[in-house]
């Protein structure tokens, strides 16, 4: 019984870490200025999001460009 809440605990420490350490990454001298919203968002994708190597920035930037008009012209 001791053994597997001691694990759980572990287990628990480890998330906490593992955000601890995103945090850092993320939010640096050059960007102390994030608000909470982009913080929680960043933190999101860093934790849960895919391996950078998946990650489709063509498909990312098409639908930034689709979401609202922007005020300058990018290219296709």
């Amino acid at each position: 019984m001791n053994l597997e809440r001691e694990t759980c605990m572990a287990l628990q420490a480890i998330d906490c870490e593992r955000g601890f350490s995103a945090v850092s990454r993320i939010k640096t001298n050059l960007r102390n200025r994030l608000s909470e919203k982009i913080l929680r968002c960043l933190l999101f994708i860093s934790v849960e999001g895919p391996p950078i190597e998946k990650f489709d920035f063509k498909a990312a930037s098409d639908a930034w460009a689709m979401t609202k008009t922007r005020r300058l012209q990018l290219l296709k």
